[in-house]
Formats: structure tokens, C-alpha cells, sequence
């Protein structure tokens, strides 16, 4: 099953576009196989920053420490320094 056929694109910069791109990477959106590779994604991303977050890092809302929130495709990280941001 070929996941890129003519997928072709332009990009738009200082009120101009450029020439056509070819997209070679990725999936189509609304392509039935989309969802199953985001989940296997978010999880592999959700995995590494439990990973890296060192305990401590994140807010305290209501008693309750966050430091990562996922909702559908956005990812907020949360700390309380800017060195925990980084880490």
C-alpha cells in the first residue's frame, strides 16, 4: 500500500508561493491508518518525557503536580523554572 501518491504542495512566504513540493514522508490526512500512528507516536513521545521530567518538575493545581497535559494533538509541558523547562 503506497501512503504518498501525488501529494503535492506549495508553501506560502511573504505573500508569495513557492514552487511545488513533493511530499515523500508522513501520512494523508484522513487516511485510515492516521490515528493508529499518531497513538504509536504519543505514546513513544508521552514515554520519553516521563522519562526526562525529573520529579519536582511541573506545577501544583489543587494539591496535584503536573508537568505534561495531552489533549488529541497538543502537548503542553508545564514547570515551575526555566531549567525544568529545558531539562
Amino acid at each position: 500500500m503506497r501512503l504518498h501518491e501525488l501529494v503535492l504542495s506549495k508553501l506560502c512566504y511573504a505573500h508569495d508561493l513557492s514552487d511545488l513540493i513533493t511530499s515523500t514522508i508522513g501520512v494523508k490526512q484522513g487516511h485510515p491508518l492516521s490515528p493508529t500512528f499518531f497513538g504509536i507516536y504519543i505514546d513513544e513521545l508521552m514515554s520519553f518525557f516521563r522519562e526526562h521530567i525529573y520529579e519536582g518538575d511541573g506545577c501544583i493545581l489543587h494539591h496535584v503536580l503536573i508537568s505534561l497535559l495531552l489533549f488529541t494533538d497538543d502537548v503542553i509541558l508545564l514547570a515551575s523554572s526555566c531549567e525544568g523547562l529545558q531539562r
